[in-house]
């Protein structure tokens, strides 16, 4: 079960009915893209959200 089916939550893309191209990407290369966007290393964000800097760069490479 996924965070929107656990909280009731009404996920956005289906209500509108509009997906993007990076909304098919998996989670991990979705979270790595923005993080690049942002111009965040891994151990910039990993300072950011209180993570280890090797707990980001696993989340980058892991699909799950």
């Amino acid at each position: 079960m996924n965070c929107l089916e656990l909280f009731e939550l009404p996920c956005i893309y289906c209500k509108e009915g509009q997906i993007g191209i990076d909304d098919q990407l998996p989670r991990n290369e979705l979270i790595r893209k923005r993080r690049e966007e942002l111009g965040f290393t891994a151990n910039e964000l990993a300072d950011q959200v209180g993570y280890y800097g090797m707990s980001i760069e696993a989340i980058d490479v892991n699909a799950d």
